[in-house]
């Protein structure tokens, strides 16, 4: 069995009082009211088709009713899941120099010795530039020491030296700055010469 709203049954109960006294089959004293129907005790099959049609009419929309106030904000959602990241921005300018100079570092250390280079060519030689210079010769008749020189000349330089003597004892033959010397020692009488090579 259908089920009414008490709006329905009260809707009800009007429409078959109309369609009675449409009909005029039953007298006035016996119409039926809405408060004399128990709910839910009328059924669509103990209605008329014409009752059925006006109850399945649809009427004219009301007028749209006021907008309500809005209602308090909603809590504050989840955060969202981090977003990728970004491209990377252009550089940025250059700071201002001037900036005061930090303090030497410690010395490094030493090196390993590099390899020896290639020999150089042999220097050109000029037999001419050697100059044998004599000293002076000394004759000694007495016994004794002498010292004799013989020294470069100005410009030149000492390369080696030498001596030629005779009765003499040779104790040293030697050079000391751009001459030579020659120290002997003599038991009676003799004679030295002492030599030097230079070269120009």
């Amino acid at each position: 069995m259908t089920r009414f709203s008490r709006l329905q049954t009260a809707a009800i109960a009007v429409v078959v009082s109309l369609g009675i006294g449409a009909g005029g089959a039953v007298a006035a004293t016996n119409l039926i009211t809405g408060k004399q129907i128990a709910q839910h005790t009328v059924g669509l099959s103990n209605l008329a088709n014409g009752v059925l049609t006006k109850l399945n009419a649809v009427g004219i929309a009301g007028p749209i009713g006021l907008v309500g106030a809005a209602g308090p904000a909603g809590a504050a959602g989840p955060a969202g899941a981090q977003g990728p990241a970004g491209p990377q921005g252009p550089a940025g300018a250059i700071g201002p120099g001037g900036g005061a100079t930090g303090p030497a570092g410690a010395a490094g250390t030493q090196g390993p010795a590099g390899a020896a280079g290639p020999q150089g060519p042999a220097g050109a030689f000029n037999p001419a530039d050697i100059v044998t210079v004599t000293g002076s010769s000394a004759s000694i008749n007495s016994s004794g020491y002498a010292n004799v020189s013989a020294p470069c000349p100005t410009g030149d330089s000492l390369i080696s030296g030498g001596y030629s003597s005779y009765g003499v004892s040779i104790l040293d033959s030697y050079p000391s700055g751009n001459t030579w010397y020659v120290y002997v020692y003599v038991a009676s009488s003799g004679g030295i010469t002492p030599y030097a090579i230079c070269v120009s």
